[in-house]
């Protein structure tokens, strides 16, 4: 896949234009080659990474907390450390904070939904998504409102009682947890 092309479609499936965020968002560092053959993703944009990104021949690093954030303005130490890994080994790095979180299809915090309702065997109809947590006018998370109380005994199931969760946990004690 061409590069550019790529970077297009993930500003725009991520729409990290409507964010105020202060991670720099999208490609933080570019690299010469014009197509990406191979991806690596991780949370991190760390040394660790790079080189693991390095000895598998990646082509551009997806992570969720990039290099740059709204207060670097030198690159010394490890900044520069970090870039000169990507830029040796022309890899290309793209970071995608807030928008991440907040996405309704591929995002961290409905990732964690969906998990939940898939753990405890949920239907549809017991709950619905709602907006939980606003950051500078978008919705960054997400809970799950029960239309009718769920006794703690109706979501035991071996997970949870791997868990050595209590009778009289509620719900909202599982969802901090």
């Amino acid at each position: 896949m061409k590069k550019q092309d790529l970077v297009n479609y993930l500003d725009d499936f991520l729409n990290i234009k409507l964010f105020t965020d202060k991670s720099k968002n999208g490609l933080q560092v570019d690299n010469n080659k014009s197509e990406v053959k191979k991806i690596g993703y991780s949370v991190d944009a760390s040394t660790y990474i790079f080189e693991k990104a390095k000895n598998e021949n990646i082509d551009l690093v997806l992570c969720h907390h990039g290099m740059y954030w709204w207060f670097e303005s030198t690159l010394v130490w490890i900044p520069f450390k970090r870039a000169k890994l990507l830029i040796d080994n022309d890899i290309a790095l793209y970071a995608c904070h807030l928008p991440l979180d907040a996405h309704r299809e591929v995002g961290n915090n409905m990732w964690l939904l969906k998990w939940f309702v898939n753990i405890f065997w949920l239907r549809d109809w017991e709950y619905r998504v709602e907006p939980f947590w606003e950051y500078n006018w978008n919705t960054i998370w997400f809970w799950l409102r029960f239309d009718n109380k769920i006794h703690i005994s109706s979501l035991q199931t071996l997970f949870a009682e791997t868990l050595q969760l209590q009778k009289n946990y509620t719900i909202l004690q599982i969802m901090i947890l």
